[in-house]
């Protein structure tokens, strides 16, 4: 009995989607004023229980990684995909991400890959939250 329970909760936690399963998605549709630096997410979010509203920054390497294979971006708990990847590219109205990247062996080289940020980024009460990663959030005042 013991061991069922440690390999079925091994078998949820290796599951990509169980970030999903937690509300890690469409934090567009409460969040504005969506834009990328480098590589860090900035919105300004609304928090439901509250009311009030919070400016968040998000390093995106916390939850995004690289598919060694194939040079494309993939949800990844402390993923690191700047190692890999350059000139990204945040397409607003869509929140998809674009960058260029190679893979770690080299083998794979400058291909453009895109993610949908709504699809692994949620807001938790104002907060960005993703895999691994939550965004130092400020109170909008006033």
């Amino acid at each position: 009995m013991h061991r069922q329970f440690i390999w079925s909760w091994l078998a949820v936690l290796s599951t990509p989607s169980l970030a999903m399963a937690k509300g890690n998605r469409d934090f567009s549709t409460t969040c504005t004023r969506i834009e990328l630096s480098r590589f860090t997410l900035g919105a300004q979010c609304f928090a439901t229980m509250t009311d009030h509203t919070f400016i968040n920054h998000l390093d995106l390497n916390l939850c995004i990684g690289l598919d060694q294979t194939t040079a494309e971006l993939q949800w990844s708990i402390y993923g690191k995909f700047s190692n890999y990847c350059a000139a990204c590219t945040l397409e607003t109205g869509l929140n998809r991400l674009t960058c260029i990247c190679s893979s770690l062996s080299g083998r794979v080289r400058g291909v453009t890959t895109t993610i949908n940020l709504d699809e692994g980024i949620g807001n938790d009460n104002g907060v960005l939250t993703c895999m691994g990663g939550i965004a130092s959030a400020e109170e909008v005042i006033g």
